[in-house]
């Protein structure tokens, strides 16, 4: 979950965010987004060459083996290749998505860095597609989708702002 991040690590994000620039922040911004996109790559490409050589499998298989046992093995085989390659489009749609935000805007939207206090603990979140948590200069950021609770609880809110999500209040800090 979220709220188990480093708290020294958020700390010092926070300062660096609030003493930036605009400019800066979409420095930071861009950074933030290459490493997920990044990251995402790192993936996809892992699961390409999982998919040849299963791929390569498949074939091999096909000159050594027979009958029924031939058939079910191809069957399993040809399911994993799709799961894959369902994976593969999922992983090149996300990293469109990554390479497609830009603006910066107090605005928490598509593509939003965002700083949020739950209970005292500050944490960085930004919205995109769920890509799990990205390591930047030792700070954790999480992406989270707009779907997702929290995301729907602060979508559309503008920074600074105060809202209630579960039972708990969530200061909206910054947003660009």
């Amino acid at each position: 979950m979220f709220l188990d991040v480093d708290i020294v690590s958020q700390a010092h994000l926070h300062k660096n965010l609030l003493n930036l620039g605009e400019s800066n922040m979409s420095i930071i911004k861009k950074e933030i987004i290459q490493a997920f996109v990044n990251k995402l790559t790192l993936e996809r490409n892992e699961l390409k060459m999982a998919l040849e050589e299963t791929r390569g499998s498949t074939q091999s298989e096909t000159k050594s083996s027979a009958g029924d046992k031939y058939e079910t093995q191809r069957e399993m085989m040809q399911m994993e290749i799709n799961r894959m390659e369902s994976q593969v489009s999922q992983l090149n749609d996300a990293i469109s998505q990554w390479n497609s935000f830009d603006a910066i805007d107090n605005t928490v939207n598509w593509g939003s860095l965002i700083e949020i206090s739950i209970g005292g603990k500050v944490v960085h979140l930004i919205i995109g597609p769920s890509s799990g948590d990205i390591q930047l200069n030792k700070n954790t950021i999480k992406s989270i989708s707009k779907d997702s609770p929290i995301g729907k609880a602060i979508w559309g809110q503008t920074a600074p702002a105060e809202f209630e999500f579960s039972g708990k209040t969530i200061k909206l800090i910054s947003c660009s």
